[in-house]
Order: C-alpha cells, then sequence, then structure tokens
C-alpha cells in the first residue's frame, strides 16, 4: 500500500533526523524526545518544497500565457522600457524551459534561443 510506504518513509526521516540532532549535540536523549515538526531546518526545507511547487504550479498555468507574450513585441514603450519586459519575458520562458517537465507545446532550448535572438533583434551574422 501506498500510504505505508510513505509513513515508514516519513518514520525513516524522523528517526535519521533524530540521529542527526543527537549527534550534533552530543545528547542521546534526543532520540527518544526528538519532534520533526519543531525542527526548524526541517521546517525551513519543507517551505522551501511548498515554494517551490507553487512556482512550478503557477508556471504551468501560465505556459500558454508566457509563450504568446514571448513572440510578441512590447508596444508603446520607450526603447529601455520595452528591453526589460522583454528581458522579464525571456527570463519566465527560461524559467518555463528549466522548471517545467517537458510538454508538447514547450520550446525545446536551441528553439528558445533562437526566438530569443529573433525577437531581441540579433541579425544572423551576429549570431554566428
Amino acid at each position: 500500500n501506498f500510504r505505508v510506504l510513505l509513513a515508514a518513509a516519513e518514520d525513516d526521516i524522523r528517526l535519521h533526523r533524530a540521529r542527526l540532532q543527537a549527534a550534533t549535540r552530543q545528547d542521546l536523549a534526543l532520540l527518544r524526545t526528538y519532534q520533526l515538526e519543531t525542527d526548524s531546518l526541517w521546517l525551513a526545507r519543507q517551505q522551501r518544497l511548498n515554494e517551490r511547487e507553487l512556482m512550478l504550479s503557477k508556471l504551468d498555468t501560465e505556459r500558454p500565457i508566457i509563450l504568446k507574450e514571448l513572440i510578441t513585441p512590447p508596444t508603446g514603450l520607450t526603447a529601455e522600457e520595452a528591453a526589460q519586459v522583454q528581458l522579464a519575458r525571456w527570463q519566465r520562458a527560461l524559467e518555463l524551459y528549466v522548471y517545467s517537465p517537458k510538454q508538447q507545446d514547450q520550446l525545446g532550448m536551441l528553439e528558445l534561443l533562437e526566438l530569443l535572438s529573433e525577437v531581441g533583434g540579433v541579425a544572423e551574422e551576429d549570431r554566428l
């Protein structure tokens, strides 16, 4: 059963963290009294994991928008503002490439770099 395996894995984590804490503090009593729920290092890791999961789900839901904005040049802005907007769009596209699982509508790295250089106005000769 999957739930039994998850519970066993969590018990292993608890025991391992208790052993680490007991060895670090040289206090064997921690093996009996350690609680994972009060371990600040564990809680910080869990918070980072939750934040990463939120970021991934947000990227996944914004995938069509990110890809559409990537090929749409910003309008009505100064050159500096347009460059800032385009750089932000490129960053989002790269995050999508790095963090999201491969999907049919996702660009490969070479296609993404080619698209970035085309949108950025880099001439063919300059890219070589």
